[in-house]
């Protein structure tokens, strides 16, 4: 119970809650202490507390109370003629017993204080409101509002004449958005679990879909659920999609704020690459360039469906795929969004294993293809079953029969009503190898982390079917088929693409690709033209050596300088280490040899290069890495007798078994001479002329021996 003056006459009048008639009343005064009933609210369950103030200050006497059967604690608006609306405060108030209402935080609102006798709670709820006035129009900012709640509002002018009240308008809040919004991917299917927690007062939720964008209306994109549940399970998936979920209250028919959810998946196929049919129980690992993240999927099917946030990502991403009857391939590729890579496995071989193919004749009029699981090495029989004289296997000869790739057709000419089964047997010719393909640049230098891509035509396309990145050594190891025909793509940036043909053989295992620089760009020229590299001996046998890179990308430069033993160069005399662009360094070595000095640089743009200079040591002239035996060397690595020597020797041999003895002396003389002119003038130190003088002696032993037996 409470009194006040209610109605403004001057009189107190009385106020009440009924806890059993779910009623709050207030009884007016006529000023004789006669009182009159008039009910303010019904239906208010289990009325327990009632208090009087004006509320949105207005001038006139509201009413507050509380209800504890339905947790409501609420305020009834009074128009200035004692006619009351109600408003909801607050509809989940655990047990609300009392209200009270004064200005709690002196903002000069009244703000409302309950006790809640379930809940063990005692809140204040802000009556929060800021106006900004420029004369004209004024803008009110709001918070701190209830979800679900109808809120009334009026605006009040003052000035020295006095105050002026709006109309009454109201407006009431959204339910609160959906929560913990989730998704669930089913492995063989195509079904996306969804699940979530419905928002505050609502009774509804709706969700819609669309591939490009999120649906940003509740009429937008494609209907995926609108029900009263917590979960869905949307079938027939695509590649990506993009859900919008609000909260519904249908009573109100008010939407709540959106919130989004996104799908985006990768599919990956496995397909048999000699008839392009679905290979079973597959496994794919995928992982990123340095291994710190792996995807494994064991024994799966075509389509296999993988959430992009389950996948490793990144430049050159390896995709390895592997079944039983199949050699293992694995692609590359650069990963940052969806992928749709469909693999192809090439059968292993059973040399010499009968294989057999059927198909059913269903109507005896049309030919009938029948699908073989290779290009057949060899068609060893063709029949068909007839049902009559108890069954039997006729033979179908070749005439009848036609072969084209993987698929035998037989004429109609040889079935007849009798006839359920047409059957071959073959020996497939797949036997397929691994092979190396090596990869360098135009003057010999072998590329790392070149990308190689081989390519092979199925149903009228060049499809990937392996795919991979050359190591230290230019190396990268596929499996192909023997005898099929492939398109080998290499690339690396700094060097133009080079596109070739390949037709692998059983006996060449390894095949080898020159990439050209890319003169167009400035960035990948000859390193020649940006790196200029020199060393030289002086007279006083001091060695010098120069390094300067005009880019300013070198990471490491290791000289290395070795002694000529007169055969080969076998000892390492000095050694240099530097990671600057440019260097100048000496040193004092020994003036009886010639020395062979060897730059191998690590650079930013040109990658990893090696340089060789030969040195005399009578002159100190440099011969550049073209000289003649360098050339050797750096085309066919060392050799401990000397490419020279070791080709004088060579001619000799040669002489010696298509001429005989007279033959093998004119040889010997001829090499001799014509190497010994050759160290002389290009190379220029004695030391290295010793084996071809040994070649000219030796034969002028030989033709003197063949001419004393003469």
């Amino acid at each position: 119970m409470y009194a006040c003056d209610v109605d403004g006459d001057g009189d107190v009048d009385v106020l009440g809650a009924a806890n059993s008639a779910n009623e709050i009343a207030w009884w007016e005064n006529d000023g004789s202490e006669s009182f009159t009933k008039h009910t303010i609210g019904s239906g208010f369950t289990n009325a327990r507390s009632v208090y009087a103030r004006d509320v949105d200050g207005d001038g006139d006497v509201d009413v507050l109370g509380t209800a504890f059967g339905i947790d409501d604690i609420a305020w009834w608006e009074n128009d200035g003629s004692e006619s009351f609306t109600k408003h909801v405060i607050d509809g989940d108030f655990d047990g609300a017993r009392s209200v009270y209402a004064c200005d709690v935080d002196g903002d000069g609102e009244v703000d409302v204080l309950g006790a809640a006798w379930m809940g063990s709670d005692i809140a204040w709820w802000e009556n929060s409101i800021v106006t900004s006035y420029d004369n004209t129009l004024f803008n009110q900012t709001i918070t701190g509002l209830s979800p679900s709640t109808t809120y009334h509002y009026r605006s009040v002018a003052e000035n020295s004449d006095g105050i002026s009240y709006g109309s009454d308008m109201t407006f009431r809040m959204p339910p609160d958005p959906v929560t913990n919004q989730t998704r669930s991917f089913s492995l063989g299917t195509l079904d996306l679990t969804l699940n979530w927690t419905k928002g505050n007062y609502s009774d509804y939720t709706l969700i819609r879909r669309d591939s490009d964008s999120y649906p940003s209306s509740v009429t937008d994109g494609t209907l995926v659920y609108n029900n009263t549940g917590n979960g869905t399970i949307d079938t027939s998936l695509d590649q990506a999609y993009l859900y919008t979920f609000w909260a519904y209250n249908s009573t109100w028919n008010s939407y709540s704020s959106p919130v989004y959810l996104n799908w985006t998946a990768s599919w990956l196929n496995c397909y048999n690459e000699n008839n392009n049919s679905n290979v079973s129980c597959w496994t794919v690992e995928i992982s990123n360039s340095d291994g710190s993240e792996v995807y494994l999927a064991e024994c799966v099917n075509n389509s296999h469906i993988i959430n992009i946030s389950d996948m490793p990502s990144g430049s050159n991403t390896i995709f390895t795929f592997s079944a039983d009857g199949y050699e293992t391939r694995s692609y590359v590729l650069d990963v940052s969004d969806v992928v749709n890579l469909d693999a192809y496995l090439a059968p292993v071989k059973n040399d010499d294993t009968i294989q057999y193919s059927s198909s059913a004749v269903t109507d005896p009029s049309n030919d009938v293809d029948i699908t073989l699981d290779c290009i057949p090495d060899r068609v060893i029989l063709v029949k068909g079953w007839n049902e009559s004289y108890y069954g039997h296997w006729f033979n179908i000869p070749d005439t009848n029969w036609t072969l084209s790739g993987s698929t035998i057709t037989v004429d109609s000419s040889m079935l007849d009503d009798n006839t359920t089964m047409v059957q071959a047997e073959y020996i497939c010719s797949d036997n397929i190898l691994d092979y190396i393909i090596h990869v360098m640049n135009s003057i010999g230098v072998t590329l790392e982390d070149a990308k190689v891509e081989v390519k092979r035509l199925i149903d009228e396309d060049y499809e990937t079917v392996v795919s991979g990145i050359t190591d230290g050594n230019g190396d990268v190891t596929v499996f192909l088929i023997p005898g099929q025909h492939y398109k080998i793509s290499i690339s690396k940036t700094g060097y133009l693409t080079e596109v070739a043909d390949w037709t692998p053989s059983e006996n060449v295992r390894t095949k080898t690709y020159r990439l050209e620089w890319d003169d167009d760009d400035t960035n990948a020229s000859h390193w020649m033209n940006d790196v200029d590299i020199t060393a030289e001996l002086s007279s006083s046998c001091t060695l010098y050596l120069n390094y300067t890179d005009t880019l300013s990308g070198t990471s490491s430069v290791n000289v290395t300088v070795e002694i000529w033993n007169g055969t080969a160069y076998n000892s390492t005399v000095y050694y240099y280490n530097s990671s600057s662009n440019s260097f100048s360094d000496s040193s004092s070595v020994s003036c009886a040899f010639g020395y062979r000095v060897v730059f191998n640089v690590s650079h930013d743009t040109f990658g990893n290069f090696t340089h060789t200079i030969m040195l005399n040591y009578q002159n100190g002239s440099a011969a550049d890495a073209s000289d003649l035996e360098a050339m050797f060397e750096t085309v066919l690595g060392d050799n401990p007798f000397g490419w020279i020597n070791f080709i004088g020797i060579f001619v000799m041999l040669v002489g010696l078994f298509a001429f005989g003895e007279q033959g093998a002396g004119i040889s010997l003389i001829g090499t001799g001479m014509a190497f010994l002119f050759l160290n002389v003038l290009i190379i220029g130190f004695v030391a290295s002329t010793m084996i071809p003088i040994l070649f000219v002696i030796l034969g002028f032993l030989v033709e003197w021996r063949h001419h004393a037996n003469g």
